[in-house]
């Protein structure tokens, strides 16, 4: 039998113990990591509930949601993002992922928290969907582009892959000062105010997005421990009107460069594509093999990505299905408002795991 316990800090290396039994010594094994996910987060503490089996003194399972804040129609919202399930194999089908989540749900009702959405690995998806009331919104397409020499591609992939999507890099790749009245700079904590006047100028592009301020990129991309990233925001006539976002990383053997967020003005489509050109000269540089990114199709940033060589990656090929979820906790927001997929922006950093 198990029973629920609330989060306290003794408890961090039990998780850490249950998470490497289950994955190895992946990131958020590391309490480095987790420390700053679930407790640096400028929207707020994580909200983590455990199980324990408390005859044997074992944790058996975890729910965990962190708060994220969003602008949905104009308005901008608390809400909770759901993140690293994980029920150990032995405690499996007593229900207590589900057990642990409704519970959370229900604490969060009267509350400032308008909704919990998510992206759920196939183990998971079933017991949100069938028990704990979520709705699946749909599913985010995996956008690649597979880059010359294709050596290790061919391998992992398959000869069937190469025929007529082979694509150069092409010549009018953009530097850090272009000619055209571009200017394309890193952005770090010396000028992390430069997100902020690019989020007021972006932030009703589309109807739901995550309010992409200074605050949240310092601790999504900037101060994260483990990881590294690189932001590149691109300038027209001194107003920055777009950025991109990268991380190099090994993917079951492939060098790929993800695209973790990529987001630029209406309308300003050059400047996508001097950004989506600066990364593939660095993807090339760095011997990259793959590189892929999170976006649903109708927004104008995936065009872009489309007129640079990157293709919806087929079904068979993929590592997973990327679904989000959505599940209502405040009577106050609208199903009509959130619960339309095509409103929804979202990218690799939102999906949090790259």
């Amino acid at each position: 039998m198990w029973e629920s316990k609330e989060y306290s800090s003794e408890k961090a290396n039990d998780m850490k113990e249950m998470i490497v039994e289950q994955y190895g010594n992946i990131e958020i094994a590391h309490e480095e990591f987790l420390q700053h996910q679930y407790f640096m987060n400028p929207a707020g503490n994580a909200f983590i509930k455990l199980a324990y089996d408390t005859a044997k003194g074992v944790l058996a399972g975890q729910y965990i949601t962190i708060p994220i804040d969003i602008r949905v129609q104009g308005g901008d919202y608390r809400v909770l993002l759901s993140l690293n399930t994980l029920t150990r194999e032995s405690y499996r089908g007593q229900q207590i992922f589900t057990s642990l989540a409704d519970s959370m749900f229900q604490e969060c009702k009267n509350t400032d928290i308008q909704f919990c959405y998510g992206f759920p690995n196939p183990n998971s998806f079933g017991g949100f969907i069938n028990r704990l009331e979520f709705q699946d919104l749909g599913i985010i397409p995996l956008y690649i582009r597979i880059f010359s020499p294709f050596r290790l591609v061919l391998k992992k992939l398959g000869l069937g892959l190469t025929t007529g999507i082979q694509r150069s890099f092409g010549s009018n790749i953009c530097v850090d000062n272009c000619p055209d009245c571009y200017r394309i700079v890193t952005i770090d904590k010396g000028n992390i105010d430069y997100i902020n006047e690019f989020w007021r100028l972006v932030r009703d592009k589309y109807p739901i997005m995550v309010i992409r301020d200074k605050q949240y990129m310092l601790w999504r991309y900037i101060e994260i421990p483990i990881r590294e990233y690189t932001i590149k925001m691109i300038f027209e006539n001194e107003k920055p009107v777009g950025y991109l976002i990268y991380r190099i990383t090994d993917v079951n053997g492939i060098k790929c460069g993800m695209i973790v967020d990529f987001l630029v003005l209406e309308g300003k489509v050059k400047a996508g594509k001097s950004l989506v050109e600066y990364a593939a000269k660095k993807f090339k540089k760095e011997k990259v093999e793959l590189s892929g990114c999170l976006m649903q199709k109708h927004f104008e940033e995936a065009e872009i990505l489309r007129k640079a060589g990157y293709f919806i990656c087929p079904k068979s090929l993929e590592p997973q299905p990327f679904p989000v979820i959505l599940r209502i906790l405040n009577d106050k927001m609208k199903k009509e408002d959130v619960g339309i997929f095509q409103n929804w922006f979202l990218t690799m950093g939102d999906y949090d795991a790259v």
